[in-house]
Protein backbone atom coordinates (compact mmCIF):
# COMPACT_ATOMS: atom_id res chain seq x y z
CA UNK A 1 0.00 0.00 0.00
CA UNK A 2 1.34 3.14 -0.96
CA UNK A 3 1.25 7.34 -0.23
CA UNK A 4 -2.27 7.28 -2.06
CA UNK A 5 -4.03 5.18 0.58
CA UNK A 6 -6.92 6.12 2.91
CA UNK A 7 -8.26 4.67 6.13
CA UNK A 8 -11.68 3.94 7.07
CA UNK A 9 -13.37 3.50 10.52
CA UNK A 10 -16.73 2.23 11.31
CA UNK A 11 -18.07 2.02 14.74
CA UNK A 12 -21.62 1.48 16.84
CA UNK A 13 -22.76 4.78 18.85
CA UNK A 14 -25.73 4.60 21.17
CA UNK A 15 -26.39 2.19 22.31
CA UNK A 16 -29.25 3.40 24.65
CA UNK A 17 -31.26 4.14 21.37
CA UNK A 18 -30.35 0.85 19.44
CA UNK A 19 -30.10 -1.99 21.75
CA UNK A 20 -31.32 -1.02 25.09
CA UNK A 21 -34.05 1.08 23.96
CA UNK A 22 -36.35 -1.84 25.06
CA UNK A 23 -36.74 -4.11 28.03
CA UNK A 24 -37.62 -7.18 25.48
CA UNK A 25 -34.74 -9.57 25.81
CA UNK A 26 -35.20 -10.93 22.08
CA UNK A 27 -35.03 -7.33 20.82
CA UNK A 28 -31.68 -6.47 23.19
CA UNK A 29 -30.11 -9.41 21.94
CA UNK A 30 -31.02 -8.76 17.85
CA UNK A 31 -29.64 -5.51 18.32
CA UNK A 32 -26.45 -6.53 20.23
CA UNK A 33 -25.96 -9.13 16.90
CA UNK A 34 -26.97 -6.99 14.30
CA UNK A 35 -24.13 -4.55 16.23
CA UNK A 36 -21.79 -7.81 16.35
CA UNK A 37 -22.25 -8.60 12.66
CA UNK A 38 -21.98 -4.97 11.26
CA UNK A 39 -17.93 -4.57 11.33
CA UNK A 40 -18.21 -8.72 9.11
CA UNK A 41 -20.64 -7.17 7.12
CA UNK A 42 -18.52 -3.78 6.21
CA UNK A 43 -15.69 -6.03 5.59
CA UNK A 44 -17.04 -8.54 3.38
CA UNK A 45 -18.08 -5.31 1.33
CA UNK A 46 -15.30 -3.12 1.50
CA UNK A 47 -12.98 -6.53 0.17
CA UNK A 48 -15.51 -7.61 -2.80
CA UNK A 49 -15.50 -3.50 -3.22
CA UNK A 50 -11.97 -3.17 -3.68
CA UNK A 51 -9.85 -6.77 -4.03
CA UNK A 52 -6.75 -6.62 -2.49
CA UNK A 53 -6.92 -3.27 -1.74
CA UNK A 54 -8.46 -3.69 1.56
CA UNK A 55 -6.61 -4.34 4.32
CA UNK A 56 -7.98 -4.70 7.89
CA UNK A 57 -6.26 -3.97 11.14
CA UNK A 58 -8.89 -4.00 13.47
CA UNK A 59 -11.77 -5.85 13.66
CA UNK A 60 -14.06 -5.91 16.88
CA UNK A 61 -17.06 -6.48 18.79
CA UNK A 62 -18.23 -2.76 17.25
CA UNK A 63 -14.87 -1.18 15.73
CA UNK A 64 -13.63 -2.14 12.12
CA UNK A 65 -10.70 -0.04 10.60
CA UNK A 66 -9.43 -0.64 7.26
CA UNK A 67 -6.65 0.58 5.27
CA UNK A 68 -7.48 1.38 1.92
CA UNK A 69 -5.35 1.27 -1.08
CA UNK A 70 -7.39 4.02 -3.05
CA UNK A 71 -7.23 7.86 -3.79
CA UNK A 72 -9.16 9.73 -1.90
CA UNK A 73 -12.02 10.43 -4.23
CA UNK A 74 -12.35 6.25 -4.60
CA UNK A 75 -12.55 6.22 -0.89
CA UNK A 76 -14.97 8.83 -0.13
CA UNK A 77 -17.58 7.33 -2.87
CA UNK A 78 -16.62 3.41 -1.31
CA UNK A 79 -17.64 5.07 2.13
CA UNK A 80 -20.99 6.56 0.68
CA UNK A 81 -21.46 3.28 -1.20
CA UNK A 82 -20.92 1.50 2.22
CA UNK A 83 -23.27 3.14 4.30
CA UNK A 84 -25.81 2.35 1.61
CA UNK A 85 -25.55 -0.91 1.68
CA UNK A 86 -25.90 -1.13 5.38
CA UNK A 87 -28.54 1.36 5.42
CA UNK A 88 -30.25 -1.14 3.14
CA UNK A 89 -30.20 -4.07 5.86
CA UNK A 90 -31.42 -4.56 9.33
CA UNK A 91 -28.55 -2.28 10.07
CA UNK A 92 -30.37 0.23 9.24
CA UNK A 93 -31.89 0.43 12.71
CA UNK A 94 -28.43 0.49 14.42
CA UNK A 95 -26.41 4.10 15.20
CA UNK A 96 -23.04 4.09 13.63
CA UNK A 97 -20.36 6.86 12.52
CA UNK A 98 -18.36 5.96 9.75
CA UNK A 99 -15.41 7.59 8.95
CA UNK A 100 -12.71 8.49 6.22
CA UNK A 101 -9.14 10.25 6.43
CA UNK A 102 -6.48 9.93 4.15
CA UNK A 103 -2.87 8.46 5.04
CA UNK A 104 -0.54 11.35 6.65
CA UNK A 105 2.54 8.81 7.70
CA UNK A 106 3.65 5.43 8.55
CA UNK A 107 2.11 5.69 12.69
CA UNK A 108 -0.92 3.79 12.90
CA UNK A 109 -1.85 5.20 16.39
CA UNK A 110 -1.54 8.49 14.27
CA UNK A 111 -4.11 7.33 11.88
CA UNK A 112 -6.51 5.93 15.01
CA UNK A 113 -6.29 9.63 16.36
CA UNK A 114 -7.49 11.36 13.14
CA UNK A 115 -10.28 8.74 12.67
CA UNK A 116 -11.64 8.57 16.48
CA UNK A 117 -11.40 12.51 15.39
CA UNK A 118 -13.57 12.70 12.30
CA UNK A 119 -16.34 10.18 14.22
CA UNK A 120 -16.66 13.40 17.16
CA UNK A 121 -16.88 15.38 14.56
CA UNK A 122 -19.73 13.53 12.87
CA UNK A 123 -21.00 12.99 16.38
CA UNK A 124 -21.42 16.57 17.01
CA UNK A 125 -22.73 17.72 13.53
CA UNK A 126 -24.79 14.36 12.61
CA UNK A 127 -28.21 12.82 13.80
CA UNK A 128 -27.03 10.26 16.24
CA UNK A 129 -30.49 8.43 16.72
CA UNK A 130 -31.57 6.17 13.81
CA UNK A 131 -34.98 7.53 12.59
CA UNK A 132 -37.37 5.57 11.53
CA UNK A 133 -38.52 6.17 8.07
CA UNK A 134 -42.43 7.75 8.77
CA UNK A 135 -43.79 6.78 5.38
CA UNK A 136 -45.70 3.37 6.09
CA UNK A 137 -46.81 3.94 9.61
CA UNK A 138 -50.15 4.27 11.42
CA UNK A 139 -50.85 6.90 13.75
CA UNK A 140 -49.72 4.77 16.88
CA UNK A 141 -46.81 4.27 19.13
CA UNK A 142 -44.98 1.13 19.71
CA UNK A 143 -45.58 -0.65 22.68
CA UNK A 144 -42.71 -2.05 22.82
CA UNK A 145 -40.26 1.09 22.96
CA UNK A 146 -42.84 3.79 23.26
CA UNK A 147 -41.14 5.83 20.98
CA UNK A 148 -41.32 4.88 17.43
CA UNK A 149 -44.72 4.62 15.12
CA UNK A 150 -46.63 1.66 14.66
CA UNK A 151 -45.66 -0.08 11.55
CA UNK A 152 -48.19 -0.19 8.70
CA UNK A 153 -49.44 -4.13 7.88
CA UNK A 154 -50.15 -7.08 10.23
CA UNK A 155 -46.48 -8.46 10.04
CA UNK A 156 -45.33 -6.57 12.66
CA UNK A 157 -46.55 -8.31 15.44
CA UNK A 158 -45.66 -9.07 18.94
CA UNK A 159 -48.62 -11.17 20.15
CA UNK A 160 -51.95 -8.82 19.45
CA UNK A 161 -49.98 -5.61 19.37
CA UNK A 162 -48.04 -4.27 16.43
CA UNK A 163 -44.59 -3.12 16.99
CA UNK A 164 -42.53 -0.64 15.02
CA UNK A 165 -40.42 -2.10 12.19
CA UNK A 166 -37.38 -1.31 14.25
CA UNK A 167 -38.62 -3.56 17.12
CA UNK A 168 -39.73 -6.29 15.10
CA UNK A 169 -36.82 -6.43 12.53
CA UNK A 170 -34.38 -6.57 15.56
CA UNK A 171 -36.88 -9.15 17.46
CA UNK A 172 -36.57 -11.37 14.44
CA UNK A 173 -33.18 -11.04 14.15
CA UNK A 174 -32.41 -12.04 17.77
CA UNK A 175 -35.12 -14.72 17.69
CA UNK A 176 -33.43 -16.18 14.67
CA UNK A 177 -29.80 -16.14 15.18
CA UNK A 178 -30.76 -17.21 19.06
CA UNK A 179 -31.49 -20.87 17.62
CA UNK A 180 -28.27 -20.64 15.31
CA UNK A 181 -25.87 -20.14 18.13
CA UNK A 182 -27.74 -22.74 20.41
CA UNK A 183 -27.08 -24.93 17.41
CA UNK A 184 -23.25 -23.66 17.32
CA UNK A 185 -22.79 -24.09 21.09
CA UNK A 186 -24.29 -27.99 20.70
CA UNK A 187 -22.46 -28.78 18.11
CA UNK A 188 -18.99 -27.33 19.92
CA UNK A 189 -20.00 -29.03 22.88
CA UNK A 190 -20.71 -32.23 21.63
CA UNK A 191 -17.53 -32.22 19.60
CA UNK A 192 -15.75 -31.45 23.16
CA UNK A 193 -17.10 -34.67 24.52
CA UNK A 194 -16.72 -37.20 21.90
CA UNK A 195 -12.91 -35.74 21.89
CA UNK A 196 -12.80 -36.49 26.18
CA UNK A 197 -14.69 -39.64 25.06
CA UNK A 198 -11.80 -40.73 22.86
CA UNK A 199 -9.14 -40.42 25.36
Amino acid sequence: MGSGDCWLMIEGQNFGASIFDTQDLSTIRGGSLLLRDLVRVADDFLKKSLPKAVEATTLGGSVGIWRLSAKPPVAAKLAADLRKHLDGEAARHLAYGLALVADEGPSFRRQRNRLRAALQHGRLTETRLPYPALDNVERAVCPVDLVRPVAMGTRQKIGPNKTSLAIYERRRFGMDKKQSLIVGETAKAGDALCAKAKE
